[in-house]
């Protein structure tokens, strides 16, 4: 399941099959980054596919891993440490737009808190990517 250690560092996109998550991995790899892409399924851009050299895919539902008790309260858990654990760094670009309220807050609140626990947990570096409330023309809080 994990990264087969190279001498290349690991990035650790969640949301990497999406818009931006997917140009984060295009960037990576450009950049000499081994890259693992966490995501709800494995659909995604052409040119991320399961046999694309130093790709790894793991199929994952932040939302769930929090509702699972993977939370900052409880660092114990196996999947999401398994995940942090080894990368040079984590990205965050998950984005759910077009949801009820309580999924967006399980994702957008609660996953991106399990997660950034995890990352400290392992001393890993975060960087968290959101469209959300940029504009403050949006309606969108």
């Amino acid at each position: 399941m994990l990264h087969v250690e190279t001498s290349r560092p690991l990035l650790t996109v969640f949301g990497g099959t999406g818009y931006i998550g997917s140009e984060v991995v295009k960037q990576a790899q450009h950049h000499g980054f081994d890259v693992r892409v966490v995501t709800r399924s494995r659909r995604g851009p052409n040119f991320i596919t399961s046999s694309t050299a130093g790709v790894e895919f793991i199929v994952m539902d932040l939302a769930q891993a929090a509702d699972t008790g993977q939370g900052p309260e409880n660092l114990d858990h196996r999947a999401l440490d398994a995940v942090v654990r080894g990368s040079a760094g984590v990205v965050n670009s998950i984005s759910l737009w077009d949801a009820p309220h309580g999924d967006m807050e399980r994702l957008h609140v609660n996953g991106a808190t399990a997660l950034a626990a995890a990352c400290r947990q392992h001393d890993v570096p975060l960087v968290h990517l959101s469209g959300l409330g940029a504009d403050p023309c949006s309606s969108d809080p």
